[in-house]
């Protein structure tokens, strides 16, 4: 039976109101920087799909004035301001002005919307935002130090910074509607997700515990549920979509891991959480997306041709028009690196400014890892697996080559010695993720692996980390080295 609660279900809400994923509109933004240190401001807006980066230019005293399509009626907005960002909502026809000064942008900061209900709620996004780091941040340091803490603990430590923002959010917006519904659900699930990602929801379950101190509006202690599929909270919640989708993606591995499975997809991620979420989302506009969205997430980060094959079954399926659009361009897109296409061009410098080139490898396997100084799991493949790899190839028809993307380059430089790299090809990418070499490999974050053939076909787009290959008895580097 579909949707039972013991296999982790997703409940049908009742439909409140219906949108389209063709809806748009419009939110007009203006207002002034002073002591800006550059002539243009950048933002970026959710989509249904995929985020949307921008900016506009700024007068030449400050000012600015910029209309802004979004999708929906409703969508979150992200304005970089210096060394920060704030995401802020905004609404269809909404009217918002934001000041700063650069010198001192949290002092000085100053946003409004001429709607009512829209400027409480926009204050409210202010004064969360001056306290994610005390308690979100704060917070996920402390499990990061701590990660052998018991389950209990664990959750005691989350729950608890939650109780703390819902206090703080309640004395400072008390008896306001709008802001209870909006910020709530915001917070409730950005810390659900954070439970489910350390694999602790289920077993535990966000509640608000009252304080003497500090008593709560009753309002905020309303709790949503995470397991009731809702749809007003799906159009106007992107911290929701982001959770609906980890969730109905991941959690059926968190609940049974260990036991093995009979189901002919079990080694098809694509496949299985494709059916996955068919199973538990009753809702066609909720299902559709989530569909489409795994696809095309899968085509970049999962096996190429077990993706391609569950797009030409859904693809017939697929009726709206702007889900139907999105998921055919990202699949035409995605093409240039199936598996059997030539490997794009890869044009960048070595650590001693000498000009590299894939075809510099031609007649040799190669094993391309785009990866970056600052990020951890790039690192921990690297430093534990990296030498081992090398080695078990030494002397084989087999290239190396590292790509470091969105880091300095004293710090690339450094990193080669620390991390002892020189059994790799090391290479430098100007222009992170926009560097035309990058851009070709339709790069959407780090670590990514992509196996090349000797003659310069792609095998695999999104190949295994070196931990995984190093840990096989035969791989996918010995099978195109036996060809």
């Amino acid at each position: 039976m579909k949707n039972c609660l013991a296999a982790c279900c997703l409940l049908l809400s009742p439909l409140l109101f219906a949108q389209k994923f063709t809806d748009t509109g419009t939110i007009f933004i203006s207002g002034k920087v002073t002591n800006a240190p550059k002539n243009y401001a950048e933002y970026s807006q959710t989509g249904f799909v995929d985020d949307r980066t921008s900016s506009f230019i700024l007068g030449g005293d400050g000012t600015f004035k910029q209309a802004i399509t979004i999708e929906g009626q409703t969508q979150d907005i992200t304005f970089y301001l210096e060394d920060t960002g704030f995401t802020f909502t905004a609404t269809a026809g909404d009217s918002i002005q934001l000041s700063w000064d650069a010198t001192h942008f949290e002092q000085s900061f100053k946003a409004r919307s001429r709607r009512p209900d829209a400027d409480t709620i926009l204050q409210g996004q202010w004064f969360l935002h001056q306290q994610i780091d005390h308690y979100f941040g704060g917070l996920q340091n402390a499990l990061a130090q701590n990660k052998s803490l018991p389950a209990e603990e664990k959750f005691a430590l989350i729950n608890t910074a939650f109780n703390k923002e819902v206090e703080a959010l309640s004395a400072a917006f008390p008896h306001h509607e709008a802001t209870r519904q909006k910020l709530y659900t915001d917070l409730y699930y950005r810390y659900t997700h954070l439970l489910f990602s350390k694999r602790l929801l289920g077993q535990f379950a966000l509640h608000y515990t009252a304080s003497g101190n500090n008593p709560v509006d009753p309002g905020f202690a309303w709790q949503p549920q995470f397991k009731i599929l809702n749809e007003s909270t799906f159009w106007t919640h992107p911290l929701y979509r982001a959770f609906l989708f980890d969730y109905c993606r991941f959690a059926p591995q968190q609940l049974f891991t260990g036991v093995a499975s009979l189901s002919p997809h079990r080694n098809n991620f694509p496949a299985s959480a494709h059916y996955m979420g068919k199973s538990l989302l009753d809702i066609k506009s909720i299902r559709d997306w989530f569909l489409t969205q795994h696809l095309l997430l899968s085509f970049d980060s999962y096996n190429f041709l077990q993706a391609e094959a569950i797009y030409k079954e859904f693809r017939q399926e697929l009726s709206d028009p702007f889900l139907k659009n999105k998921l055919e361009a990202g699949y035409t897109s995605s093409l240039t690196l199936k598996p059997g296409k030539p490997a794009p061009a890869l044009a960048l410098t070595n650590a001693k400014g000498q000009p590299v080139s894939l075809k510099d490898f031609a007649g040799k396997i190669v094993y391309l890892d785009f990866w970056a100084t600052w990020y951890g799991p790039c690192i921990a493949d690297i430093q534990a697996n990296s030498r081992q790899l090398h080695q078990r190839y030494q002397g084989k028809d087999i290239a190396f080559i590292s790509v470091c993307v969105g880091s300095e380059a004293g710090q690339w430089k450094e990193a080669i010695k620390k991390y002892d790299m020189s059994g790799s090809v090391n290479l430098y990418a100007p222009g992170g993720l926009d560097d035309p070499s990058v851009k070709a490999y339709q790069l959407n974050g780090v670590p990514r692996y992509i196996l090349i053939d000797k003659n310069g076909k792609i095998i695999n787009n999104n190949a295994p980390f070196m931990l995984e290959l190093v840990m096989s008895t035969t791989n996918e580097i010995d099978e195109a080295l036996a060809r």
